[in-house]
């Protein structure tokens, strides 16, 4: 009898601690599947920051080819501006030496004028 009375305080004392152990790995999974849940919802923002960024890069990307391009126009523009600075340099000294030379004969012709009087 006191034997029999071992076995079943033995088997009730298993029973409570299987008890527990389904407890405790109730426990485990439920923490376990909320990191799950925490480490996916992680992941997702990590994602969506992912492709703002590539997003954002592709737009600065556009911008920076953008101004690229209007660079090149503005460099051609600015050497075409020179070009033409330089043209019109070149013709204004040519007029000023016209001018010269008209004031000489200008003042060739008075003098000889000046003379026959």
């Amino acid at each position: 009898a006191a034997i029999q009375a071992d076995i079943t305080t033995t088997q009730h004392s298993v029973s409570e601690l299987e008890r527990q152990r389904q407890a405790l790995l109730a426990g485990c999974d439920a923490e376990s599947q909320e990191g799950d849940k925490t480490l996916a919802d992680q992941l997702s923002d990590a994602r969506s920051k992912a492709a703002e960024c590539d997003t954002e890069m592709k737009n600065l990307s556009r911008k920076v080819e953008h101004y690229k391009v209007e660079l090149v126009e503005k460099r051609k523009s600015a050497k075409t501006a020179g070009k033409e600075f330089q043209t019109l340099e070149e013709e204004h000294k040519r007029a000023k030496a016209s001018v010269e030379k008209l004031e000489k004969e200008l003042s060739a012709v008075v003098y000889d004028e000046s003379r026959e009087q």
